[in-house]
């Protein structure tokens, strides 16, 4: 005790309010900043509760196939969509927290299906291509359109977005990087074809509209055209929905969840559908080659392409269209290759052959007749001319 009584006191030092204050919001900010880093890792890069959300979704595809309808029912704005013209814009938003957080997703329409495709090349940007998704719709009651735009619109989105990336890469840009690692987790190390899908940096999905038209075609055409489409939406890391605008469940239960998953962030569709015979629901990378059944080559789509040019009208009689049908098919073929076509009737094409026949020599000699009665006419014109009575020749020749 003695020892310390010498020993010099330090006075505790004293804060001000104003230092107590900053102190305070400074262990705000590390705790704030602590659950970010914390919350990204959970959810592989999503956004915190308290930070707003903005993205940019491009709906493109078949003309009227349903686009317009599709993104009014995903605004819940109760009103009949209009004609789209060239490229169109809308935007959606919703409120959320405690702190109403405000989320924005923009919205893009490009009409006219593959023909104004170029257009795309004005919205997509360096800007927006790390928020942006692509969701492709065809329309399943027109079957013969869906490899067309599928090709085209995906050739068109792939170049666009090569062409963005390559341009930030050599800026030294990461985001391509990042958005490459993050679409290859959507298969992950163990599946058993991530090497052979050639997967899109950019979120895709492929939507099928009017399925309602559709479950009414026949069963092994309908097997083979949702086969392709699975094939297809499988090798470009897309996701594949079926849908019909009159099917309110299904709207419900595939469409709003599915479209709010990429404008909103929110949770996606667990749901695996993959028969044939009832409405298609397949994420980006919970389809296998082996489950779809085709082998990664153009055998796909050659098959698909022959499907769709033999369309069966058996079952839709109509005496005046088939005989128009087998006489296009007569005049395709030509003479002495009816075993070309044995789906036409030879009876049939038999009468249409002597019809045609007897139609060309008619015109054969109708074309005569109209030759020689042309002929007669410029001789007898000729004729005419040549008496043709005037005064002044009269005068000349004494004629009073």
């Amino acid at each position: 005790m003695a020892g310390s009584a010498g020993a010099p006191v330090k006075a505790k030092a004293r804060k001000d309010i104003w230092t107590l204050i900053k102190e305070a919001k400074d262990r705000e900010k590390k705790a704030a900043a602590s659950n970010n880093s914390s919350n990204n890792n959970n959810n592989n890069g999503a956004p915190s509760n308290e930070e707003a959300i903005e993205t940019t979704l491009f709906v493109v595809g078949s003309k009227g196939a349903g686009k317009s309808s599709m993104i009014m029912r995903f605004l819940d704005r109760d009103e009949a969509p209009s004609p789209s013209v060239a490229l169109e814009y809308t935007f959606g938003r919703r409120t959320r927290g405690v702190n109403s957080t405000k989320d924005v997703t923009h919205i893009w329409e490009l009409a006219g299906g593959v023909f104004l495709s170029d257009l795309l090349d004005i919205p997509i940007t360096e800007a927006n291509i790390h928020s942006t998704t692509f969701v492709i719709v065809v329309d399943l009651a027109d079957p013969a359109s869906v490899l067309e735009t599928l090709e085209g619109l995906l050739d068109k989105i792939r170049s666009r977005v090569s062409k963005i990336l390559d341009g930030l890469e050599q800026r030294g840009s990461k985001r391509p990087k990042a958005l490459r690692s993050y679409a290859s987790k959507k298969y992950g190390s163990e599946h058993p074809d991530k090497d052979v899908v050639k997967l899109s940096p950019v979120p895709l999905v492929i939507v099928g509209s009017k399925y309602d038209e559709f479950k009414d075609m026949e069963s092994e055409k309908r097997k083979l055209i949702c086969k392709f489409l699975r094939y297809v939406a499988h090798m470009n890391g897309a996701s594949l929905v079926f849908v019909s605008q009159k099917d309110e469940n299904l709207v419900a239960r595939v469409i709003t969840p599915n479209v709010s998953h990429f404008a909103f962030r929110g949770s996606a569709i667990k749901t695996v559908a993959i028969d044939h015979n009832k409405p298609i629901v397949v994420m980006a990378g919970q389809d296998t080659l082996s489950q779809i059944g085709l082998p990664p080559s153009e055998m796909a789509k050659e098959a698909l392409q022959k499907t769709l040019e033999r369309v069966d009208l058996s079952k839709f009689p109509e005496p005046a269209i088939d005989a128009m049908r087998a006489q296009k098919e007569y005049v395709a073929c030509g003479i002495g290759e009816w075993d070309l076509h044995p789906r036409c009737d030879s009876e049939e094409l038999e009468k249409l052959r002597r019809g045609n026949d007897r139609k060309s020599k008619d015109k054969d000699a109708l074309g005569g007749g109209l030759g020689g009665l042309v002929s007669i006419a410029n001789s007898s014109k000729e004729k005419k001319k040549s008496k043709t009575y005037s005064r002044a020749k009269a005068s000349q020749m004494g004629v009073a």
